[in-house]
């Protein structure tokens, strides 16, 4: 019933997060430039300048189109068509973030197996091989964030499949959008800080 309801909202938030992710590694590649011709000066500041940037941008798309369908569903709840639903942002949150938190809870799982439990299994390494780019490229928008911290190097990102520290801020990571999400649809339900892009219908 969710999913039959909702599907166009969830794969429109996949849409938003997939230009994210383009946008997250643009800025990476920037970043890395950028570092380059300074000699690594200030590098940690710029990632951490291209992380506020792409954090923005990701949450920010999320926010336009969420607070308008918390808008246009308290209209429908005051209409007395729906039913009242202040938190349903936090379902839709959660329904979007279902490609990042399987790949990162794999991963995380993974590493932590192999690298704290001591779990020395070649299975392992070849899923964390997977996993580990993939919940890297989900989690794009915070790229900056994660270059800052760990580093661009061969053995940092992404290609350090089994590193637990790293995985654990990946698997982080996927929270924050799904408050935004939540936190938005919420906005617009109570008619909070509009959107500049909903113009409500004007009364008859």
């Amino acid at each position: 019933m969710f999913w039959k309801e909702n599907k166009s909202t969830v794969f429109r938030l996949w849409v938003n997060h997939f230009g994210a992710i383009v946008f997250g590694i643009m800025l990476s590649v920037l970043a890395i430039m950028l570092t380059r011709k300074t000699g690594g000066e200030h590098e940690v500041a710029i990632y951490v300048a291209i992380g506020v940037v792409g954090t923005v941008f990701f949450w920010y798309l999320i926010y336009l189109m969420i607070w308008e369908v918390g808008a246009k569903d308290r209209i429908r709840v005051d209409g007395g068509r729906l039913e009242p639903r202040p938190n349903h942002g936090l379902k839709l949150g959660l329904a979007a973030a279902i490609p990042g938190i399987v790949f990162c809870l794999v991963y995380f799982v993974v590493t932590y197996l192999y690298g704290c439990a001591g779990v020395q299994s070649e299975a392992l390494v070849k899923i964390g091989a997977v996993a580990g780019p993939v919940s890297f490229i989900l989690n794009a928008p915070y790229v900056g964030f994660f270059l800052a911290l760990f580093g661009r190097g061969s053995d940092t990102l992404p290609l350090l499949s089994m590193y637990f520290p790293y995985a654990a801020v990946v698997a982080f990571s996927v929270i924050p959008a799904i408050i935004v999400t939540w936190v938005s649809y919420l906005l617009g339900y109570n008619g909070k800080l509009m959107s500049r892009l909903y113009k409500p219908d004007k009364k008859e």
